[in-house]
């Protein structure tokens, strides 16, 4: 097994947790960003439109207030029947659109007190099985109320109407606006708190694993590499922070150059563990470092498997490409130190083939893989972006013309 100790492993391959610190923003993240500018526009919109029609019936009441010749006893009795109607339907509004958790995941750790849920929801019972029981009594109270109340306008008969619409209206008015804060503006509240609470219960969960990785990058050794992974296992349920965790171990044996340990854990923990597309990619990186030193055919197998894993994964993700394309100007330079020939043309039909797939797909994935390559520049393994430079001139230009084509689109 090789260790960091090995002297026959001096240098490696760019980590991708490196390699990816000046990646550009990829498509979804910005269709994600347009996404949330539109629902942002259709909420003003869902407040505007009522709103606009509530201000409307507001001025047409002045104007029939002004009309009477005792316009300031009409008004001040029309504005509170007004402000008693939407209050009441805003109440109702807010009671039947109170967002619901899901009481009955019990996975979620901590949550908020569900109280005003359950009398909300109590209410909501009462208010719906008294309507449709009482319903006639219903109206028979809103035409009581407005034929006391029009009893002070100058016509009669027209006050009822204007004091009988205005008290349906507003009510509903008030309570269509209400139920649209209580389900837009108030479940988004709710949920930033229970985001909050989880993101404090994770910090709280994960506190453990962090004290582990921090000694496994001081200390780091085989089977204390397998216990944060097995500790986290046993500790966390999150898949993502798992997920996380596996990657940052993964990383810290990938600086400590001890790739057949990568390898292991790959083997061990790829059933029990959501692996990221960059995760395999690194594993990749672990067995083309392993191929490029030792010449075993197992790790050049590797190399396929893990990148062919993330692509599975993330279709357009390049960097994988680029370390296939790696792996076969490795064996490029190997067949032409031992003159075989034969072993020469499959890595020049593979880097074909490669940089074939690459232009087929999205110019990310161009721009991903051109950009791994210029981050390797800096490193002992620049001889093979020089050899891809010069003996496959016209596969390097066609890559790096599909890389220039991305930067307008992502600027």
């Amino acid at each position: 097994m090789l260790q960091a100790t090995d002297p026959n492993i001096t240098n490696n391959f760019v980590l991708l947790s490196y390699s990816n610190s000046k990646m550009k923003p990829r498509l979804r993240d910005k269709i994600a960003t347009i996404t949330d500018s539109n629902q942002k526009l259709r909420t003003k919109l869902s407040f505007i439109i009522p709103g606009a029609l509530l201000i409307l019936g507001f001025i047409i009441l002045i104007l029939y207030a002004i009309s009477t010749g005792a316009w300031m006893t009409v008004l001040s009795t029309i504005a509170m029947v007004m402000l008693s109607s939407f209050s009441v339907g805003a109440l109702i509004g807010f009671i039947f659109g109170i967002p619901r958790t899901l009481q009955e995941n019990k996975t979620e750790g901590i949550v908020s007190n569900s109280n005003l849920e359950q009398l909300s929801d109590w209410l909501t019972k009462i208010i719906v099985g008294v309507g449709l029981v009482e319903s006639k009594e219903v109206f028979g109270m809103v035409s009581f109320l407005a034929e006391k109340l029009s009893q002070g306008f100058t016509n009669a008969s027209v006050g009822y109407t204007i004091v009988a619409t205005t008290l349906i209206f507003y009510f509903f008015g008030g309570f269509f606006i209400s139920y649209l804060w209580s389900r837009i503006l108030l479940e988004r509240i709710f949920q930033e708190n229970l985001d909050t609470e989880k993101r404090i219960s994770a910090l709280e969960e994960n506190k453990d694993a962090q004290d582990e990785l921090n000694e496994l990058q001081l200390e780091y050794n085989k089977e204390n590499a397998f216990s944060v992974i097995e500790k986290s296992l046993k500790e966390i349920k999150d898949p993502k922070r798992l997920a996380s965790i596996f990657d940052k171990v993964i990383g810290i044996a990938y600086e400590k150059l001890d790739y057949s340990t990568i390898n292991e854990l790959a083997n061990q923990y790829n059933t029990k563990i959501n692996i990221s597309a960059r995760t395999w990619a690194d594993i990749a990186l672990a067995n083309l470092n392993l191929y490029n030193t030792t010449g075993s055919p197992i790790y050049s197998e590797g190399v396929l498997i893990a990148s062919d894993q993330a692509n599975k994964i993330l279709k357009d993700y390049g960097i994988p490409a680029m370390i296939k394309i790696y792996l076969a100007l490795v064996e490029y330079k190997k067949g032409k130190e031992i003159n075989d020939e034969n072993k020469v043309r499959k890595a020049q039909e593979e880097i074909n083939n490669i940089i074939h797939h690459i232009l087929s797909e999205g110019t990310i994935m161009a721009y991903e893989a051109y950009n791994y390559m210029l981050r390797n520049d800096n490193t002992s393994f620049s001889e093979f972006n020089q050899m891809f430079r010069t003996e496959f001139k016209e596969q390097f230009e066609a890559l790096k013309m599909k890389y220039l084509q991305h930067l307008p689109e992502s600027s």
